[in-house]
């Protein structure tokens, strides 16, 4: 029980600044191992036995049962037939919510009013929310899900942060940064570019596209992860481990070594005409 308690105390500190919100109405209490709702008195409110519960905000609660999060009214009752991986408090008639790896905002019918495609969100204050995508802030209102953005993207130098997974029917589409449709939603993921490739899900197989959302490389692998340095670990469906390059070509562990080995030396040479450039003697010579 103590282990709750602190949990608890630990959460509501964190969120402190979130809780400022929350109604007068039923709170959520310890019974043992478990949360129920009481009134000013102290007197339980409602039968349900909760593993968390947060405070009501704008006559709704998220609650958890096992690992899935739902809402409910001041009466106990659920709103909304969805569940969900995490729900926060309301603000302003929405609340930051996480179905999977990606964020989005409910409405208090408990259906979603922006669909979950953001990588980290906070509550709306203002009209306005700040949100993440890959990492990189920006700001959404309610209506336009990508509101701010179109500016921010324009300072950026590489075309891949342009497009942004987008969750529609329960599938996924890439939208770029006028909300509109690169590749429908068909996919049963997708992630975001690293490298100029798109992890994509079709099937229950990984594969990847291009920023055109072409496929580069077929959906066939067990596991797949994001390019880095122009590579990529993949496991095969016999379970087979290894990389491949972006022409999806197996990489053999001699010509990995012999890859990084050309990278460094070519960083090395950089670093060597910088060098060459600002040396003293270098300047005198000019």
């Amino acid at each position: 029980m103590v282990k709750h308690w602190m949990r608890f105390v630990c959460c509501v500190g964190i969120l402190c600044p979130f809780l400022t919100g929350a109604d007068e109405g039923p709170r959520p209490s310890l019974e043992g191992e478990k949360f129920v709702y009481v009134d000013s008195s102290g007197s339980k409110v409602s039968q349900g036995n909760f593993d968390w519960a947060w405070p009501f905000s704008e006559g709704r609660a998220g609650i958890r049962r096992g690992p899935r999060w739902a809402l409910i009214d001041e009466e106990g009752r659920r709103v909304g037939q969805a569940r969900f991986d995490w729900v926060g408090l309301f603000h302003e008639g929405l609340a930051p919510a996480r179905q999977g790896a990606k964020w989005g905002y409910l409405n208090r019918d408990g259906n979603w009013a922006i669909a979950p495609f953001y990588s980290d969100v906070r509550p709306f204050r203002q009209g306005v929310a700040a949100v993440q995508i890959g990492g990189l802030p920006g700001v959404a209102n309610k209506t336009d899900q990508l509101f701010g953005l179109p500016e921010f993207y324009s300072k950026l130098s590489k075309k891949t942060d342009f497009q942004v997974p987008a969750q529609s029917g329960g599938k996924w589409g890439l939208i770029n940064d006028h909300d509109q449709y690169v590749v429908p939603p068909k996919y049963e993921a997708i992630l975001e570019a690293s490298q100029d490739m798109v992890l994509y899900q079709d099937q229950g197989a990984w594969g990847y596209l291009n920023l055109e959302g072409e496929v580069a490389i077929p959906a066939k692998y067990l596991k797949a992860s994001s390019f880095h340095g122009g590579l990529a670990e993949v496991t095969l469906m016999n379970c087979r481990k290894g990389w491949i390059d972006k022409q999806g070509q197996w990489m053999e562990t001699e010509k990995i070594v012999r890859k990084e080995l050309e990278e460094v030396r070519a960083a090395l040479g950089k670093v060597s005409a910088i060098s060459d450039v600002e040396s003293p003697d270098s300047a005198s010579s000019r």
